[in-house]
């Protein structure tokens, strides 16, 4: 574990992983005492390593492993104990030197990429309502030949291209962005200017690139974006250096290069949901609603319980004034995601238009116990 001053989330999880492994080893990047003294208490080694990169401290902490195999998890990372049986299984084969793993990291925040919903019954998920799922190799047979690459420590992958490897069904549970708002955003400028440095080392990776286009686009900086995808798409046609361009042309409100772009990503990889929810969006911002109904439906078939889809299916049936089945469409996003704003501001203003007073003040009511700050929103509704 890389950890810095995040004993929230991992005091306890120490003691629950110390079953499954013969050594925990913890890099002390710049901790207070009581994570260290926490973290030892735990049973893990602790070592010093004030340094500057990400790429250093995991290389760092790899280098003092003594084991056979390797298990790496952030400080904010867990892995459900009812997985542990199944390490231990994959570690036994002989012919497979790394394991791809399942991320989860969890947020009620479904306008975000790729977002799912939690299953009924998800005890691992901490009470939220969804995830962001994407793929990670974690698990590893400790080799002096794999290593983090780069000041950002992020070409993992090129070290271990030609090692033979398989996914998993196992799930890494993590709860990053239940950290603090502008913490993240620190966190996140801070990993730019590290992607930058090996950038500025190797400008013609196509791996370099693309992670700038993405994150520069998290971060609001939609020109930086398309400068470094394009670069990724001269290098190499791929479908999610497409699609991110696509999408950071909706940000520059430029659709149709929008959908240009996200057409040849589809074209790739029809089988990416959110390519189509930006062929939506593009399409309802310049009045086709043919088309983004079309790109809508599309989507919902890729991942049905993604409420943003539902939602916008909704609002287009809201504004062709078809509301008794816009409200049927709302209340299936609702019953999916609880505590949905856009979908409950949608179902407000609906009723409020048919008339439905006593509803919609109703409705109201239970927006005001998740988004207090949206009273003056709904006041201007009721007084129209």
């Amino acid at each position: 574990m890389i950890i810095k001053n995040q004993e929230k989330h991992n005091a306890s999880y120490l003691e629950k992983i110390k079953p499954l492994v013969n050594e925990i080893i913890v890099v002390d990047d710049g901790l207070s005492d009581s994570t260290i003294s926490s973290a030892r208490q735990s049973g893990a080694t602790v070592y010093d390593s004030r340094i500057a990169s990400a790429e250093s401290a995991r290389n760092y902490a790899l280098s003092k492993a003594q084991y056979e195999w390797i298990l790496v998890l952030d400080s904010d990372e867990t892995i459900s104990q009812n997985d542990f049986s199944a390490i231990q299984k994959v570690i036994q084969n002989e012919n497979r030197s790394a394991y791809a793993f399942y991320l989860h990291t969890y947020t009620d925040d479904p306008e975000q990429e790729d977002w799912h919903a939690c299953p009924v019954d998800c005890p691992d998920s901490k009470g939220f309502i969804g995830y962001l799922q994407s793929d990670v190799i974690r698990l590893f047979r400790n080799r002096i030949n794999i290593r983090y690459l780069g000041h950002a420590g992020e070409l993992f992958e090129e070290s271990i291209k030609h090692v033979p490897k398989k996914h998993s069904e196992i799930i890494i549970h993590s709860f990053e962005l239940n950290n603090d708002r502008e913490e993240l955003r620190e966190k996140r400028k801070e990993y730019i200017s590290q992607l930058v440095l090996d950038y500025k080392a190797e400008p013609e990776s196509f791996s370099l690139n693309l992670l700038l286009g993405q994150e520069y686009i998290r971060l609001g900086e939609a020109e930086n974006a398309v400068k470094h995808l394009m670069s990724a798409i001269e290098i190499r046609e791929d479908w999610r250096a497409l699609y991110a361009l696509g999408m950071a042309y909706i940000k520059m409100e430029r659709y149709s290069y929008a959908v240009k772009q996200l057409e040849r990503a589809v074209r790739i990889n029809p089988r990416y949901a959110e390519t189509y929810y930006g062929l939506a969006v593009s399409a309802l911002s310049v009045n086709q609603n043919k088309e983004a109904v079309s790109a809508l439906r599309r989507f919902c078939q890729l991942n049905p319980q993604n409420v943003k889809g539902i939602n916008v299916l909704g609002y287009i049936y809201y504004r062709q004034g078809m509301y008794g089945l816009a409200e049927k469409v709302f209340r299936e996003a609702l019953r999916i995601h609880p505590k949905y704003t856009h979908a409950q501001r949608n179902i407000i203003s609906l009723l409020y238009d048919k008339g439905d007073i006593m509803k919609a003040e109703q409705e109201s009511r239970r927006l005001l116990e998740i988004c207090p700050s949206d009273r003056e929103w709904i006041n201007s509704l009721a007084t129209r």
